[in-house]
């Protein structure tokens, strides 16, 4: 009996992507969540500044996909 579909690096890549679309959906849904926080309240952040903070950390985070995958650059993006 053959399998439904032949697992290969395609197959693999496509699945990671799959998974890395879900999880930003997840995680970009829920960037603004801590901004709402008590703590955050008391301490009375600029919300540019909190924008600031959150927009570093998202982009020093994106590049962890690195490690996961090496880097292909395509002109499709």
């Amino acid at each position: 009996m053959t399998p439904p579909f032949e697992i290969n690096d395609d197959t693999i890549g496509e699945a990671m992507g799959y998974f890395f679309v879900v999880l930003s959906a997840l995680t970009f849904g829920s960037f603004a969540v801590p901004i709402k926080s008590e703590r955050s309240k008391s301490v009375d952040v600029h919300p540019l500044v909190f924008q600031s903070y959150k927009t570093m950390t998202m982009f020093t985070t994106s590049w962890l996909s690195l490690l996961v995958k090496e880097f292909n650059y395509t002109p499709w993006g």
